[in-house]
């Protein structure tokens, strides 16, 4: 029989190939917890509401208790907590010890690694470029580029953008306009501090108006006057 995989975003079934889910070295299984086809569509999903006094595990769908008992502590999160219970957080951190003892290894033969890399490249030069061109165009690039941008930029974690989302109900703080494709992490350029989630043009807007309250008053009376 063949293995499934359940995605932890359209809680479908799927064969647990390459064919349905990106590799992930990082996971128990070796998949990404998402399956190729949320990559794709920007892995939203219906929202599901929790009881009052309840949080629901982003990664397995349970309905816990939120409290300290089945949660970590998270300054950012929902209610405090993080998005992953603590059952979750412990399998991916096993995961990690096993991908260190990975690192340790290369870390003691990495003039053995870079030669081996360089001979290969010298062997497979235009094969390795055709690789690369098809990679940085894929979906699990472009993911993993706004994953890096996000840790970068604002200290965020994926997971942490997506609680934000979801507070917003998809949608931009200011012009309410569905954020279901894109949109932008808004912050203070002064404090560093995230504010919200806003779509490209609410959010390139306030930078016009240089983020002053009084501008944007001004605006929106000149506005006003202009189209009664």
């Amino acid at each position: 029989m063949e293995d499934l995989k359940k995605c932890s975003q359209c809680d479908k079934e799927l064969p647990k190939t390459s064919e349905y889910f990106y590799r992930c070295k990082r996971t128990h299984d070796g998949f990404y917890t998402i399956c190729k086809q949320c990559f794709k569509t920007g892995y939203r999903k219906e929202k599901k509401i929790a009881k009052d006094g309840f949080k629901i595990c982003s990664n397995c769908d349970k309905e816990l208790p939120a409290t300290n008992e089945f949660y970590h502590n998270d300054k950012i999160g929902r209610l405090g907590l993080r998005s992953w219970c603590k059952e979750c957080s412990s399998i991916a951190n096993k995961s990690h010890e096993s991908s260190v003892a990975k690192k340790k290894w290369r870390s003691a033969n990495k003039e053995r690694l870079k030669e081996s890399a360089r001979q290969y490249y010298i062997a497979n030069r235009e094969r390795v470029r055709e690789a690369e061109i098809k990679y940085s165009s894929s979906d699990l690039a472009k993911f993993r580029r706004r994953k890096s941008h996000y840790k970068r930029m604002y200290d965020l974690s994926e997971d942490q953008v997506r609680d934000l989302l979801d507070l917003q109900k998809g949608c931009c703080a200011i012009c309410g306009e569905s954020l279901d494709t894109s949109y932008d992490v808004d912050h203070c350029h002064k404090t560093g501090k995230v504010r919200e989630l806003l779509c490209g043009s609410c959010n390139k807007a306030i930078g016009y108006l240089r983020e002053d309250r009084n501008i944007a008053i001004a605006a929106a009376k000149y506005l006003e006057k202009h189209n009664g």
